[in-house]
């Protein structure tokens, strides 16, 4: 594949930060105008482990030029040092004989008094003498005429700097009506936890390689000539019947509520492969035991409601108008959907964290949730490739405080939209308690009626007496947000363990093990909770882990006014980390017509498909084809 990205100059931008941002966005938007690679130390001067100035100086002596840009502020002096960084930015950039442009703020300009030096105006001075003294520097005014002088001043350099082409990515989200007409497709699938717009890759076509290959080499063997030109011919007509036999593949009929019905494309991954993990799955794992959901009766019971971790839940798409649903099927080979629910999307956007995202080991960027878009896209730019991808991770921090908020939330939930109706969830566990943009949300609950027996259990999150198989009661549920309390608090439980024998299916029976009335402990080490609040937090937990649902907080309302006075007199501290396991980065043209970033989520049983591009038509084809899907010319490898 041809690369888009010719060689690239690589410009350091020097400056003083909190006056100049504007000014050095706008220098940054120049030089990616051309055919050029921006550093800015924007991205590593707050974050880097390093010391800010060591950090700074080592991307300047990567870059062939550097740019300096002086206004009327001197400018951080690190400990130890006589000279701000951004001098010490401009003398590394010299004794390694690295080019230097340098532009000052003219001096008759107005300026932000507040961004005028006061202490030290002597060094200010000192230092723009030095630069002057080795070089001219061209004055400044707005951000649009210091763009403007910069990018003159790059092109009137020694070597020749052509615009850089435009780049044109290589996915391109189509609307779902599109599904009735192309059988391998993105598609827009709403918005990420982290606010990035999302795309499912929909792969419905059959994989003819290998048979044409077989074809190939037989007739090869009989010596025949212009075998490759008369395959490409039968390959383009195989395609063609192979993309007209896909597109119906997965398309079903649904009844919709409250009416109605609907012509919906169902996945071919369950829901759970397709988006591993809810928010508070990835922030609170489940406890080392059986984290399986399986039916405790026969199959006489409802057991699609019950099957293992969604295991026979799809993901439906309207091709009509890109609704998404989550539909259940029998365990049979063949898919017989029911819808279930509305699909229900999750976001982090409105919880207290700080993200820090990374590239080759190095921290680039930190900041709020507030700053993530703006700095995952300016980082993305400079590492992206020429298939319009990036190998960077984000790592994201939540404050403790905000996630007992949200189980606060679920607490009022359960009360409300299940024990006021005289039934259980009966299985609350992180994988169904999402936080969606109108606070905490359950899903996929059991609907047991109190006094009667549970048809399933997921025994990690199980309340002893549905493993046991007794009757629930509205404490039932109150356990296993306990449990997301404890492990939230980083606590740990002791006590005698005792097992259970509970049969699943017909005939068959399975080990499952319990904590009896469990002593909490809370790890000093960890100072989570203040220690004068230890025992009153480990007292509440313990009442909730209690064997005897009878000795629970009797009611999810009791047990939110004892978990509200706890929050209030100890507060939690710290926070809890984690990572977005949800698909891979990559720009994308979306259906605006912008380039923008997405995660890409895949449809396909076999994982991530590669793709190769036509050198004749341009068309993408998956990695092992032989022959174009369009043109049907050979597709080099």
């Amino acid at each position: 594949m041809a690369n888009h990205f010719p060689k690239q100059l690589s410009f350091f931008v020097s400056s003083t930060f909190v006056d100049l941002q504007q000014y050095r966005e706008a220098v940054r938007a120049g030089i990616k105008k051309i055919r050029a690679q921006v550093n800015d130390n924007l991205f590593y001067q707050r974050a880097d482990p390093q010391a800010p100035e060591r950090a700074s100086v080592d991307e300047v002596l990567k870059s062939d030029y550097l740019i300096l840009i002086l206004a009327h502020r001197f400018g951080t002096i690190p400990p130890g040092e006589t000279r701000s960084i951004t001098e010490i930015e401009f003398d590394t950039a010299e004794e390694s004989g690295i080019p230097v442009l340098a532009f000052f703020a003219k001096e008759d300009y107005p300026w932000n008094p507040q961004f005028m030096e006061k202490e030290q105006p002597g060094k200010l001075q000192e230092f723009k003498k030095k630069v002057a003294a080795k070089h001219v520097p061209a004055p400044f005014t707005t951000p649009e005429s210091l763009e403007l002088a910069v990018t003159q001043a790059i092109s009137a350099l020694g070597r020749q700097i052509e615009p850089l082409p435009e780049w044109t990515p290589e996915i391109t989200v189509k609307p779902t009506a599109s599904l009735d007409e192309i059988a391998d497709v993105y598609l827009p699938l709403g918005l990420a936890e982290d606010g990035l717009p999302m795309a499912l890759h929909v792969s419905r076509s059959d994989d003819l390689a290998l048979s044409i290959s077989d074809i190939a080499k037989a007739w090869k063997i009989t010596g025949e000539t212009g075998v490759d030109a008369r395959l490409g011919s039968y390959f383009k007509e195989l395609v063609r019947g192979a993309e007209q036999t896909g597109r119906a593949r997965g398309i079903h009929s649904l009844n919709l509520p409250p009416g109605g019905v609907a012509s919906c494309y169902l996945s071919k991954k369950r829901v759970f492969e397709i988006f591993p993990g809810t928010i508070l799955s990835l922030l609170l794992p489940s406890p080392a035991l059986e984290s399986r959901t399986f039916t405790l009766l026969s199959e006489s019971t409802n057991a699609i409601s019950v099957l293992a971790e969604g295991q026979e839940r799809f993901l439906a798409i309207s091709i009509s108008d890109g609704k998404r649903f989550v539909a259940v099927c029998d365990s049979g080979g063949e898919k017989s959907p029911i819808l279930a629910r509305e699909f229900i999307d999750e976001t982090f956007l409105k919880l207290k964290g700080q993200f820090a995202i990374k590239a080759e080991d190095k921290i680039l960027s930190t900041g709020t949730m507030d700053e993530y878009a703006n700095s995952l896209t300016g980082i993305f730019q400079t590492k992206m490739d020429n298939k319009g991808t990036a190998r960077i991770q984000v790592n994201f921090q939540f404050e403790r405080l905000d996630i007992i908020r949200v189980i606060q939330g679920l607490l009022n939930k359960v009360g409300q939209d299940y024990h006021q109706r005289g039934i259980i969830h009966g299985d609350i566990k992180p994988q169904n308690c999402l936080i969606g943009t109108d606070g905490a949300r359950l899903i996929d609950g059991l609907n047991v009626p109190v006094g009667n027996i549970s048809q399933a259990i997921t025994a990690a999150w199980a309340a002893p007496e549905q493993i046991a198989m007794r009757p629930v009661a509205e404490s039932t549920d109150i356990y296993p947000i306990a449990l997301m309390l404890l492990n939230l608090l980083s606590g740990m439980i002791a006590g005698e363990i005792v097992r259970y024998l509970v049969p699943f299916g017909i005939g068959k029976h399975r080990v499952v093990a319990i904590v009896h009335n469990p002593s909490v402990y809370l790890n000093r080490q960890d100072p989570t909770i203040p220690q004068a609040g230890e025992k009153e937090w480990s007292t509440f937990l313990e009442t909730c882990l209690r064997f005897d649902p009878a000795e629970r907080s009797a009611s999810a309302r009791d047990c939110t006014a004892r978990l509200d006075e706890l929050v209030s007199k100890f507060p939690p501290q710290g926070q809890v980390s984690c990572q977005l396991a949800r698909g891979e980065l990559q720009m994308v043209r979306n259906l605006d017509g912008d380039v923008q970033i997405h995660r890409i989520l895949h449809d396909d049983p076999y994982g991530i498909v590669l793709m190769v591009k036509c050198p004749n038509c341009g068309e993408i084809n998956r990695s092992e084809a032989r022959f174009c899907s369009k043109c049907g010319c050979i597709v080099a490898r």
